[in-house]
Parts: structure tokens; C-alpha cells; sequence
């Protein structure tokens, strides 16, 4: 686990929209899409102290 960096934005954004996608036809998932607003863009998370985010890596991948 390491703090969301600058270069991980662009690939979180993608897993979101990928993870939202998946959920949407599930039984619930509209409702907690509903709920939950999508980020889009986490830029705005990089360094804010309000918002920590962490990514979890795989042999620093």
C-alpha cells in the first residue's frame, strides 16, 4: 500500500468506472450507485490530507 501518486489517478479513474459498471445490474446496485457518486477524477485526491487514498501494488506494480 502506498498514497495515491500523480500517474495513478488516470488508472484509478478507469477501475471505477470498470467496478460501477460491474455492479450496476447487480441485485442493490443501482442503489448504491445512486448513493455514491462517482470520483471521475482523483487528481484532486493526490496529496490532499482530507481525502487520503491509498493504492495497493503487487511487486511494486
Amino acid at each position: 500500500m502506498r498514497p495515491l501518486s500523480a500517474t495513478d489517478a488516470s488508472d484509478v479513474a478507469a477501475l471505477e468506472a470498470e467496478a460501477r459498471l460491474a455492479i450496476a445490474d447487480a441485485r442493490g446496485g443501482a442503489a448504491l450507485l445512486a448513493g455514491s457518486p462517482p470520483v471521475g477524477d482523483w487528481s484532486g485526491h493526490v496529496g490532499d490530507p482530507t481525502r487520503p487514498t491509498w493504492v495497493g501494488t503487487i511487486d511494486d506494480v
